[in-house]
């Protein structure tokens, strides 16, 4: 019996949160149902902020691992340990 070829697809999801839209905390539930829906394989998640000397949108219970400045341009990177199972 021969084994059927199936080209190999990645599924790749990229939102901007924007974080002036409300807390973030109420903005989850409907960002993970409709992330769940498209069934993703690799998900990048992006929030663009344009507020001088202002950071108060982080996820509760997230860190801030890294910083980085493009002249005025500012780039953070959080993250948020979660266990899988």
């Amino acid at each position: 019996m021969a084994e059927e070829s199936v080209p190999a697809r990645l599924r790749v999801v990229t939102l901007n949160l924007w974080g002036e839209q409300g807390p973030f905390p109420r903005r989850l539930p409907l960002c993970i149902s409709q992330l769940a829906a498209l069934r993703p394989d690799v998900i990048a998640l992006q929030e663009v902020r344009q507020v001088p000397g202002v950071v108060d949108n982080i996820a509760p219970g997230e860190d801030i691992r890294s910083v980085r400045f493009d002249g005025e341009r500012g780039f953070v990177v959080t993250f948020k340990k979660t266990d899988p199972l």
